[in-house]
């Protein structure tokens, strides 16, 4: 039997525990997690260096590491606010439904795997019953000017924005879009990500990797999505 460790919903300062644990940061701005090292925290260190970490947090807003001793489980849309989340070679992500991992204009993403150990984000659902739209797939957005959105766009003034689709209009958190084209998103590489694509609504689903405003400082490479639901990688929203 797994021991769990959760990592509970963080909104803006104050700190929500749930089951047995929770990772936030504190009053002072230092890590919540007793397994972070230089104001990073380590879930996987904090639930014992091993097992099953439950992720269901809102917003991860400190900087984070996971490492591959342990499984993560996305159970909601969790977004990446104000920190840079880590993700060692090897790691497993398994996306429950509804739930999806977004990266905000104000977080960055390093996960880097390799050819024998890929860093891997699939469906929590038994192998025998995986299907595509099981989990809503990565998002990153970034601060690059558009060549569309909400509202008309010079591409000078830094003004236009978008909204992912897949999240409510208007939610600053899916806003993306400015007038840093050298915005750096993060990296993925050597990333599998299976069985997303979660439907939310008519004409309003995720994607397997969604990308919006990222600028070109951005790394993307050796990335697989298999049996997604909706679009694979949309990269109309990149400017290179």
């Amino acid at each position: 039997m797994h021991m769990k460790k959760y990592i509970g919903a963080v909104l803006a300062s104050a700190i929500v525990v749930t089951g047995a644990g929770s990772l936030g940061c504190s009053d002072e701005g230092g890590t919540g997690g007793a397994g972070g090292t230089g104001g990073t925290a380590n879930p996987c260190q904090d639930n014992g260096g091993s097992g099953d970490v439950d992720i269901t947090a809102e917003e991860i807003t400190e900087d984070t590491f996971f490492e591959a001793a342990c499984t993560y489980f996305l159970t909601r849309e969790t977004y990446v606010v104000g920190a840079e989340i880590t993700i060692e070679a090897g790691t497993e992500f398994q996306g429950e439904s509804g739930s999806a991992l977004i990266v905000s204009t104000t977080g960055r993403i390093n996960a880097v795997g390799t050819d024998k150990a890929p860093i891997v984000f699939t469906s929590s659902a038994l192998p025998s019953e995986a299907a595509p739209g099981n989990w809503g797939g990565i998002v990153l957005l970034g601060r690059a000017r558009l060549s569309w959105g909400d509202t008309p766009c010079d591409g000078e003034d830094g003004e236009c924005v978008g909204s992912v689709e897949g999240i409510a209009p208007g939610k600053e958190r899916g806003q993306f879009g400015g007038d840093d084209d050298s915005h750096d998103c993060g990296t993925l590489r050597y990333v599998r990500i299976e069985y997303a694509g979660f439907n939310f609504g008519d004409n309003n689903e995720l994607n397997g990797l969604t990308v919006g405003g990222c600028g070109d400082q951005t790394e993307l490479s050796y990335i697989q999505v298999h049996r997604g639901l909706d679009d694979v990688i949309p990269l109309g929203e990149v400017r290179p």
